[in-house]
């Protein structure tokens, strides 16, 4: 379970970033991608409107 709850942690510090940089720009969204279970970016984008978090999930189910 802790690395459940160390998991949404970052994930939620990494989104907290995003969204503060974004707020500074307002050119871009927050693009948040997962690549596994544990892993995961946080990223602004000009694709993804300012204001809007759109999600890409690369994790495939085992």
């Amino acid at each position: 379970m802790a690395a459940v709850e160390e998991r949404d942690f970052e994930l939620d510090r990494a989104l907290a970033t995003a969204k503060f940089k974004a707020s500074m720009d307002r050119n871009r969204g927050v693009l948040v991608t997962r690549q596994d279970f544990c892993r995961f970016s946080a990223a602004l984008t000009a694709s993804v409107a300012y204001g809007a978090i759109h999600e890409c999930d690369h994790a495939r189910a085992a």
